[in-house]
């Protein structure tokens, strides 16, 4: 392959799901942010909502149809560590919870971002006939170490062009994190169409329903500590068994921390349970029908305080 390569980092939320859309249908911004070869990469948290599994079956479909390869990176792939297979496997080994007084960048890293750029050096070793990628050793099929595909396609073509799905008004997460790491400084240079174009959540909204694709819920795991209390209640209320697992997950925290005191945090952090997070969140939101809280639920989600 010659053509040099545009990547979408993609979530199947609003944001990215309006990119996607706009690189299939409008020839104009595909022009203008993948003029060679597309190419779309998600990594699989394992904790994601139906809904959310759901459009990623949708998307494969459009990329397929529209040749865009679409890499759905799942753990059996061999780009998650042995440590964090997914969201349930990590905080189930560890008794653990990820909190909203905790480190919040923990399972984007580990899940999302560490996966996909795995993946991206093994896409370029083997589509460009780069150094790096998979090896075999000693009868093992083991990755490459040092992102040598992506230093080498770098130095071939310049920085991966990488869009992220951020929308007017989440301009502070595009700020270049202050320890960021080397590879990504060299090798990637981070693209965001929707702040180019000045389109906030409703917008990506209403591009999806102008060219006639469906409007996806906003991408968080199911175990999301930045939900707010009308989305726990939604939860709670729409998916119980998995609500269920959650507060499990806080309360085998909790008894394992116990020694901890005040510092003991649960998931929201402030001495509340989950149960009685939901509970107060019924009576605050008393008069809220089921379809209200659908409706709160696609327009709400978190992620605006993360950077990528």
């Amino acid at each position: 392959m010659n053509d040099p390569l545009s990547v979408l980092s993609y979530g199947a939320g609003q944001d990215s799901a309006a990119i996607l859309a706009l690189l299939i249908e409008d020839r104009a911004f595909r022009r203008r942010y993948a003029p060679g070869h597309l190419l779309v990469m998600m990594s699989d948290t394992g904790n994601e909502h139906p809904q959310t599994y759901e459009y990623v079956a949708f998307t494969r479909e459009q990329c397929a149809a529209h040749g865009v390869p679409f890499l759905f990176l799942t753990p059996d792939q061999g780009y998650h560590t042995s440590a964090w297979q997914s969201l349930l496997h990590q905080l189930d080994r560890t008794h653990t919870i990820v909190g909203k007084a905790m480190n919040r960048k923990a399972c984007t890293s580990n899940l999302k971002l560490a996966p996909l750029y795995k993946a991206l050096d093994a896409y370029l070793a083997e589509q460009y006939g780069l150094p790096g990628g998979w090896q075999d050793r000693g009868g093992t099929r083991a990755l490459t170490p040092g992102k040598r595909a992506l230093y080498a396609y770098a130095q071939r073509y310049g920085r991966v062009p990488m869009m992220i799905g951020f929308a007017a008004g989440e301009e502070r997460r595009a700020k270049t994190p202050p320890n960021e790491e080397r590879f990504m400084r060299e090798c990637v240079q981070r693209v965001y169409p929707l702040l180019d174009a000045g389109l906030d959540r409703a917008g990506a909204q209403q591009v999806l329903r102008d060219l006639g694709w469906p409007v996806p819920p906003p991408s968080n795991c199911v175990m999301c500590p930045f939900k707010r209390d009308a989305e726990i209640l939604w939860t709670a209320r729409t998916l119980p068994d998995d609500f269920a697992t959650w507060q499990r997950l806080e309360a085998q925290k909790l008894a394992k921390f116990a020694h901890k005191g005040d510092k003991n945090m649960t998931v929201f952090g402030d001495g509340r349970t989950l149960g009685e997070v939901a509970a107060d969140a019924a009576v605050k939101y008393a008069t809220w029908s089921d379809a209200d809280l659908d409706t709160y639920r696609m327009t709400h989600g978190h992620g605006v305080t993360q950077a990528y």
